[in-house]
C-alpha cells in the first residue's frame, strides 16, 4: 500500500519537479501558511559524501543571506544543525520556465525583453556581490523567468561566500562549460567579474540564438573562451543597435580588469540602451492598447486557448513588444502542461506517488506501528466494582474532576502566555500597513517585492499602497522610470508603519566622446563652457535635450542638438575653416550709415562708411534720413578683398500744401512742415504723403533726377 500523504517535516509532498545526480526538487505544500513551496533534497550517496553535503549546505546558506526580488527566497533550512540528519532546503515555489527553455536558434526574444532580463540578472548579482557572494555558475538554466517578466536567480550550489571555507577540491574547475570565465578555466582567483562574463554569454545567446563559444569538444570550447573572440553579435543579427556590440565586447573581455568592474555598471549601461530603444517605439494606438489589455485579462483568467490567436496577431504586428511574446509562450506552455496532466492515468499517478515514497524513505521513515488491544472481558470481581455505587464510584468521579480542573488551569495558562508572550510562542504576526509613495520627478512605476503595482507616482500628491507580510519580513519598494536609475528601499515589517517614501531619481547618462578635426576646439554644453579642449568626453542625460556648441578660432561655429531618442554622433566632427573676410566701402557725398536687412547697424553715419563682412552675398541697407534714403541692395564680398559701392546722387525738391496745416512724409521718413524749398533728396522714385488734422490725406509719387528740380503740391481733393 502507498501512503495517502508523504511529508518532509511539516511540508506535504505534491510531486517531483526535477531530479539530478545529487538529489531532487519537489513541489510541496506548507499547510501552516497555505502556500506552495519547492523542497530540495539529497540522495543517500550525496548525504554521505562530505563535499556534496558541504556544497548543498553552502547553497542554502548563500541564498538564505540574500533577500532580493530577483533571487530565490529561502523559507527554511531543514536538519542543517546536525550532521547525522538529512538536510533539505525549502524555497519559494517559482512558476514560469527556465531561461534555457526560451533561447535557441528558432526562438525569438525581442531586444527590449532580452535587455530587461539581463538588467535584472545584473541587479541580483550586484546585490549578491556586495554581500560577499559570487555565484560562479550563472547560466540560463539557473535563471527562472516568471510569467510576469521577473527573473529569479537560483542554485547557489558552487557559490563562493566571502570569508567562508573553500569546499571545492583544489585544481577542479567549477561552473558550466559554455558560460565559464577565462579565469575560472585557468583556476585563478575569481570575483564578481567572473559572473559579469557569464551574464555577457547569456545576453549574447538571447540576442544571437547561439552560444558565443562553441566547439566540437570540451577542450575546443575552453580554448576559445580563453583565446578567441566570438563572432560579432551584429553580424549574426544586423538589426541590433551598434551600442550592444560595444557592451558585449566589454562584458566578454578576456582580462577581468577590462570588463565592467561590477554587475551594477553593466546593468546601468544596459538600462541606458533600453531607455533609448523603448523611446523609438511607435506610440500604441487606442486599439492596440485595448487588445493588450485583453491579452492581460485572458492570462489572468487562464483562458489559454483564447490567448494564443490574439497574442500571435500582436506579435506579427509589433514583434518588438514584450507582453504579447511573453503571453504567447505562457499560453503554449500551460496548454501543453494541461494536456500532459490529462494523459496521466490513475495507475501512472499511483506509480509516481509510489516512486516518491521510495525516494524519500530517508526523509520520511516509516512510522512504528501502534498495537491496539481489545479490552478483555471483565471478571466477576471487576464487574462487581464497576456496578458498585459506593466509594469506588466516588473516587472515580473525583479523579475525573481533578483532571478537568487541571485542563482548565493549563488552558488558562496558555491564554495568559499567548497574551503576554504570543510572538515568542506562536511566531510572528501578520501585519498590513499603508505606505505613502511619491518621487521626484513624478511618473515612476511602483514595484513591491518585484511585482508591478500598475500605478505611477503622481504630481498631485503621494500614492498610498498596502504592504503586508509577517512581522520581520523584508519588503522592497522599487521605483522605475524610463531615463532614470531605479531606486530600491527595503523595509523590515514592524508594528509601526514605514515612513513616507519619496526618493529623487537620478537620470541615466550616456557618454559622448567629442572628437573634432582638427582637435583643440572649445566645447560648451547647454550654454556652459567645459574645461579643456577636444578630444573630450561629456555626459548627457537620457531625459533632456542637450545643445553642444563647438568653437575654434579660424573655424566656423558648430552647434549640435541631441535629443534623448536619437543615437549619439559617431566619428570626428569636421570643422570648416573660415575664409578671410572682405571689406565693404560706400563712396558718398553726404553722411549715411550701413545696416543689415534686419536693422542691425554695420557702420555709423559718415562720409565714408565701411564694414567687414564674411565671404558671400549680403543684403544691406543704405540709410540717411536727411536726404530721405532707405535703400536696400545686394553686395558680393570676396575673400580678403574690398568691395566699393556708390551712394545714390542728389536731386532737389520744392514742397507746398493747400491748406498748409499738414504733416508731410517722403518715402516713409517725416519731413519738415511745408512749405520748404530746394531740399536735398536722393534720386529715384519717392512717395509723398500729406495728412491734415481732419484725417484727409493726399498721396503722390514722383521721380527725382539729379539736375531736375521736382515741385510737389499737396491739396485736399
Amino acid at each position: 500500500m502507498v501512503a495517502d500523504e508523504i511529508r518532509i517535516g511539516e511540508f506535504k509532498i505534491v510531486k517531483r519537479l526535477g531530479r539530478g545526480g545529487m538529489g531532487a526538487v519537489y513541489e510541496g505544500y506548507d499547510p501552516a501558511l497555505d502556500r506552495r513551496v519547492a523542497i530540495k533534497t539529497l540522495t543517500a550517496e550525496a548525504i554521505s559524501d562530505e563535499e556534496s553535503r558541504g556544497r548543498f549546505e553552502r547553497e542554502a546558506r548563500a541564498a538564505a543571506k540574500l533577500q532580493h526580488p530577483n533571487i530565490v527566497t529561502i523559507h527554511k533550512l531543514g536538519n542543517f544543525e546536525r550532521k547525522d540528519r538529512k538536510p533539505y532546503i525549502v524555497m519559494e515555489y517559482l512558476g514560469g520556465a527556465d531561461l534555457a527553455n526560451l533561447i535557441g536558434p528558432d526562438k525569438n526574444i525581442p531586444l527590449a525583453e532580452a535587455l530587461d532580463i539581463a538588467i535584472q540578472v545584473c541587479r541580483a548579482l550586484d546585490f549578491a556581490h556586495r554581500n560577499g557572494v559570487v555565484h560562479r555558475d550563472v547560466k540560463p538554466s539557473n535563471v527562472r523567468y516568471l510569467d510576469d517578466g521577473r527573473i529569479k536567480i537560483m542554485d547557489f550550489g558552487i557559490a563562493r561566500i566571502e570569508g567562508g571555507n573553500q569546499i571545492t577540491r583544489s585544481g577542479v574547475m567549477v561552473g558550466t562549460l559554455h558560460y565559464m570565465s577565462p579565469e575560472q578555466i585557468k583556476g585563478e582567483n575569481i570575483d564578481g567579474r567572473s559572473d559579469v562574463f557569464s551574464t555577457g554569454c547569456i545576453l549574447y545567446e538571447m540576442l544571437g540564438g547561439k552560444r558565443p563559444f562553441q566547439g566540437e569538444s570540451a577542450t575546443a570550447i575552453l580554448y576559445k573562451i580563453v583565446n578567441e573572440q566570438p563572432t560579432p553579435i551584429i553580424e549574426i543579427n544586423p538589426d541590433l543597435p551598434h551600442e550592444i556590440q560595444d557592451i558585449l565586447d566589454r562584458a566578454l573581455a578576456k582580462n577581468a580588469s577590462s570588463r565592467f568592474q561590477t554587475a551594477g555598471q553593466l546593468a546601468t549601461e544596459l538600462e541606458k540602451l533600453l531607455s533609448v530603444y523603448r523611446k523609438s517605439f511607435p506610440r500604441p494606438s487606442p486599439d492596440l492598447q485595448s487588445r493588450l489589455g485583453e491579452v492581460e485579462r485572458l492570462c489572468r483568467e487562464k483562458c489559454w486557448s483564447d490567448v494564443i490567436p490574439l497574442a500571435q496577431t500582436l506579435v506579427a504586428e509589433r514583434p518588438e513588444m514584450e507582453l504579447p511574446q511573453r503571453a504567447l509562450r505562457t499560453a503554449l506552455r500551460e496548454l501543453r502542461r494541461e494536456e500532459k496532466e490529462r494523459e496521466v492515468s490513475r495507475e501512472e499517478a499511483t506509480r509516481h506517488l509510489s516512486e516518491l515514497s521510495q525516494e524519500l524513505t530517508l526523509y520520511t521513515p516509516a512510522p512504528q506501528p501502534t498495537v491496539l488491544q481489545e479490552p478483555a472481558e471483565p471478571t466477576a470481581g471487576e464487574l462487581k466494582l464497576r456496578t458498585k455505587t459506593g466509594a469506588a464510584t466516588e473516587g472515580t468521579s473525583r479523579a475525573r474532576l481533578a483532571k478537568a480542573a487541571a485542563v482548565v488551569l493549563i488552558l488558562a495558562g496558555l491564554a495568559v502566555a499567548g497574551w503576554k508572550f504570543g510572538p515568542q510562542i506562536f511566531g510572528p504576526k501578520k501585519l498590513v500597513h499603508l505606505v505613502q509613495i511619491s518621487s521626484n520627478p513624478p511618473g515612476s512605476s511602483i514595484f513591491i517585492n518585484g511585482e508591478d503595482q500598475g500605478v505611477q507616482t503622481g504630481a498631485d500628491g503621494p500614492v498610498e499602497l498596502s504592504i503586508e507580510g509577517m512581522e520581520g519580513d523584508l519588503v522592497s519598494i522599487e521605483l522605475r522610470q524610463d531615463g532614470y536609475q531605479p531606486v530600491v528601499e527595503e523595509y523590515s515589517l514592524a508594528s509601526e508603519p514605514p515612513a513616507p517614501y519619496s526618493p529623487t531619481l537620478a537620470p541615466l547618462t550616456r557618454e559622448l566622446e567629442v572628437v573634432t578635426d582638427p582637435p583643440g576646439a572649445s566645447v560648451a554644453l547647454d550654454g556652459v563652457a567645459l574645461e579643456g579642449s577636444t578630444p573630450t568626453a561629456v555626459e548627457l542625460t537620457l531625459v533632456d535635450e542637450h545643445e553642444l556648441v563647438i568653437t575654434m578660432e579660424g573655424y566656423e561655429r558648430q552647434a549640435l542638438t541631441i535629443t534623448p531618442e536619437e543615437d549619439l554622433p559617431s566619428g570626428p566632427i569636421v570643422l570648416e575653416q573660415l575664409l578671410k573676410p572682405g571689406t565693404l566701402i560706400v563712396q558718398t557725398p553726404y553722411p549715411l550709415s550701413l545696416r543689415t536687412s534686419d536693422g542691425r547697424s554695420l557702420a555709423g553715419a559718415s562720409m565714408r562708411p565701411s564694414a567687414t563682412l564674411g565671404v558671400g552675398r549680403h543684403q544691406i541697407t543704405l540709410y540717411a534720413a536727411e536726404v530721405f534714403l532707405t535703400r536696400s541692395m545686394t553686395v558680393v564680398i570676396r575673400e580678403a578683398a574690398t568691395t566699393t559701392v556708390t551712394a545714390p546722387a542728389l536731386g532737389k525738391v520744392f514742397v507746398r500744401a493747400s491748406p498748409g496745416n499738414c504733416k508731410v512724409s517722403i518715402s516713409g521718413l517725416l519731413a519738415e512742415a511745408p512749405p520748404f524749398n530746394n531740399k536735398d533728396i536722393v534720386e529715384g522714385s519717392h512717395t509723398f504723403v500729406f495728412e491734415w488734422p481732419d484725417g484727409r490725406r493726399d498721396e503722390q509719387t514722383h521721380q527725382v533726377r539729379p539736375g531736375h528740380p521736382v515741385y510737389v503740391t499737396g491739396q485736399i481733393r
